[in-house]
């Protein structure tokens, strides 16, 4: 499977992710969404992967924090002279938080933190895997970042290469959808 390497716009496929949040998701309230993302900010990617990267990161900062507790995802330009201009997107949850010594294991296959596996929350332990390859495979990277004090969450945050363009002032915050709503119930 090739990967495309065409403009994607950010803010869209954020919209994108946020419609196909699985409603089965154990909380049942809306969740404040603090978006700080240029409405017309795009990158070099393949739509498909950088959907699906959004959609694991975004399923996750739901699944590890508390209803009602604030998502925050934005983008910024990081430049280097030694290389060609990147965006780093960040989505932040204020959930249970990674011990700083565990987040390298995070983007190995099949792992899982050790709290996690006796816990209610589901999960494979590959998502983070995926999202590692893809967002490698389309030039850039991902990191989390966190202290391990619970509330205090964590960031994982992915950079791409910025497409050519012009992109404007920042886009309000938004609140996500209540979860207990079936998909056909959401806007389009």
């Amino acid at each position: 499977d090739a990967l495309a390497r065409v403009p994607v716009n950010v803010r869209q496929m954020l919209d994108e992710a946020l419609k196909l949040l699985d409603p089965r998701a154990p909380d049942e309230q809306e969740r404040p969404l603090q978006v700080a993302i240029p409405p017309s900010l795009t990158v070099l990617g393949d739509p498909d992967r950088v959907l699906q990267v959004m959609l694991n990161l975004l399923g996750n900062a739901r699944k590890y924090s508390q209803p009602g507790t604030p998502i925050v995802v934005s983008a910024q330009m990081s430049a280097s002279p030694a290389r060609q201009a990147h965006v780093a997107i960040s989505i932040r949850d204020y959930g249970y938080g990674i011990p700083p010594a565990q987040i390298a294991l995070l983007f190995e296959r099949f792992v899982r933190l050790e709290r996690d596996l006796a816990s209610p929350v589901i999960g494979s332990g590959l998502g983070l895997a995926i999202c590692k390859a893809a967002v490698t495979a389309m030039g850039g990277t991902i990191w989390a970042t966190s202290s391990g004090i619970p509330g205090e969450g964590t960031t994982f945050t992915f950079t791409l290469p910025l497409a050519p363009g012009e992109f404007s002032a920042q886009a309000p915050g938004l609140t996500l959808p209540p979860t207990r709503h079936p998909p056909a119930d959401r806007p389009r």
